[in-house]
């Protein structure tokens, strides 16, 4: 995760996720060396294009708006492993769980201030 300072470096999975530091704005993020892909949107913006890489913006900071992450690879079709998202809304204490592959967003105005990753079985 980048905010314009220091990257942040969040550890993914475990039998219990933590959650990522709080956080208001972001410049955007990548999930490296997992089999993950992703989209998101931001203020302002639409949903972007599935990506492996860095999302976001590299000259300034927004509210993020929604996410979407999916598993693909060996995660997916030699272990059955799907990415469960939760995402915590601060101004309103919300939370949501979102499977493996939907949007996740609390609506327009109501931002991401918070997430964790849950790795479980998808159903054959």
């Amino acid at each position: 995760m980048w905010a314009g300072q220091d990257p942040y470096r969040h550890p993914i999975g475990g039998d219990n996720p933590e959650w990522t530091i709080s956080f208001e704005n972001l410049a955007g993020f990548e999930f490296c060396g997992v089999e993950f892909e992703y989209t998101a949107s931001f203020s302002g913006t639409t949903e972007s294009e599935w990506t492996t890489g860095y999302v976001g913006f590299t000259n300034e900071v927004r509210p993020l708006n929604g996410l979407r992450i999916r598993s693909f690879g060996a995660l997916r079709n030699e272990l059955g492993f799907g990415v469960g998202t939760q995402v915590w809304n601060g101004a309103n204490d919300e939370y949501m769980d979102c499977p493996d592959g939907t949007w996740c967003s609390f609506g327009p105005d109501k931002y991401i201030n918070g997430l964790r990753i849950v790795g479980y079985p998808l159903n054959r």
